[in-house]
Formats: structure tokens, C-alpha cells, sequence
């Protein structure tokens, strides 16, 4: 029985005489518009993930809407799941309800202050928004670390004065409370709160865990609160 070989798509035009020039133009800097025409269906994201992998600084695709953002990154990740893709969206869905945008868009935030490379998939609409600077977004942020000094008053006061709410338990993104030596945060950064757990003034585990069980997911030695950028 004959075994089929698989064709690595990448690869095969990355060896292409026009890949390449195209990522030779790309990190040389030229400093004027490059046109690529005849770019049809899965085409354009080949040619995307190749320069992706040839170069080593961000890029951001620009698509027509949302719809094809999110087909943009469903092709890229079929084409190399290594590949990680942020979507930015736009602010618009919020009015629908939609919290998890504000998720979404700090976090395309939070990557790019980032080092390492990133691929930013987004749309018209999005880049339309105004958002803030990086001055502004490091003011709504508060990093905390496993083994931190840790002064409960202060952490309370910098809560309030980012809009945090103190409550019983926490539900939604912005809000905190507080029970003995065990702090609940929900930053507006992840998809579920933060449990700190202090030895005395000293910020002794934290860890991530579900609203609804409180069930522990994971711990983690440094976290970042942010409150809502919008």
C-alpha cells in the first residue's frame, strides 16, 4: 500500500523566486508601497504566514470586515498552528453586549508592548477607534508578583481609582473583594479572576479560578490588573 505524502503548503512557496523577493523587499525597508495583485482565496494568507516566518518584527493585516478577519485567522492557523494570531476588534460590539471586545482589545494592547513577534489580524472599523497611548494604557494596569511586599490599603485605594467595584463576590470584570487574607480580582484582561492569597504583607500564591465553582484553573507567578480601556 502506497502512503501519500503531504505537501508542506509553507514551504513550497517559500522556495517560490517571487516569495522571496517579496520578503527580501519587505526587510529591506523600502520605503514605498508594495503591490501584490492576483492574490485569490487561501493565496494571500500563504504569502502572509511566509513573511510572517521570514522576518522577525509585528504585522498587522488589514481586512475588508470582521467576517473576513476571522476567516483571515482561521486559515493562517490551519496553514501552522504555531503561528498565534491576536484579532483586534472594533469597539462597536460593545454596545451589543459583547465584553469580551474589551478582552480582546487589551490584550492586542498588552502584546504589543511585548518583545516578541506578533501577528495582528483586524479590520476598518477597528482601526477607526480611537484608543489610548501607552502612557495612559500603563497607568490602568497594576503588576503583581508571587513573593511582592504588599500593602492592602494602597492596592484598595488604586482599585477605586480605576473604577474597580468592591463587592461580596465577584462576577464581572471590575470588580474586587476581599476576605480576610484572600483577595478576588477581575481584570479586564482575562476571561476569568484572580485569587491572591497573602502571608501577612507578603503576596504568598496566586492563581486563576472559575465564578461559578471557584474551582482553581492554575497558578501563576505574576499577573497584571487592568481596568476598562474604553
Amino acid at each position: 500500500m502506497q502512503v501519500e505524502k503531504k505537501i508542506d503548503v509553507l514551504k513550497l512557496f517559500a522556495d517560490d523566486e517571487q516569495t522571496q523577493l517579496l520578503i527580501e523587499e519587505i526587510q529591506a525597508g523600502v520605503n514605498k508601497p508594495i503591490v501584490l495583485k492576483s492574490l485569490q482565496g487561501s493565496f494571500k494568507t500563504i504569502v502572509a504566514a511566509n513573511v510572517f516566518q521570514k522576518t522577525n518584527f509585528n504585522h498587522l493585516f488589514v481586512l475588508s470586515d470582521l467576517e473576513e478577519a476571522l476567516y483571515f485567522i482561521d486559515d493562517i492557523q490551519n496553514l501552522d498552528k504555531t503561528i498565534t494570531c491576536y484579532l483586534f476588534p472594533s469597539s462597536d460590539r460593545i454596545k451589543s453586549g459583547d465584553n469580551n471586545v474589551i478582552l480582546e482589545r487589551i490584550n492586542v494592547l498588552s502584546q504589543i508592548q511585548n518583545k516578541k513577534q506578533k501577528l495582528i489580524i483586524t479590520y476598518p472599523q477597528a482601526i477607526k477607534d480611537k484608543i489610548i497611548n501607552k502612557s495612559e494604557f500603563n497607568k490602568k494596569k497594576l503588576i503583581l508578583k508571587v513573593g511582592d511586599k504588599f500593602n492592602l490599603e494602597t492596592f484598595i485605594d488604586l482599585l477605586y481609582k480605576m473604577d474597580f467595584k468592591n463587592t461580596n463576590f465577584v462576577l464581572n470584570p471590575g470588580e474586587f473583594s476581599i476576605r480576610g487574607f484572600i483577595i478576588d480580582v477581575f481584570s479586564y484582561s482575562k476571561e476569568h479572576p484572580y485569587r491572591i492569597l497573602l502571608d501577612g504583607d507578603i503576596i504568598d500564591e496566586i492563581s486563576l479560578f472559575k465564578v461559578n465553582s471557584q474551582v482553581s484553573l492554575e497558578q501563576v507567578e505574576k499577573i497584571e490588573v487592568i481596568s476598562n480601556i474604553e
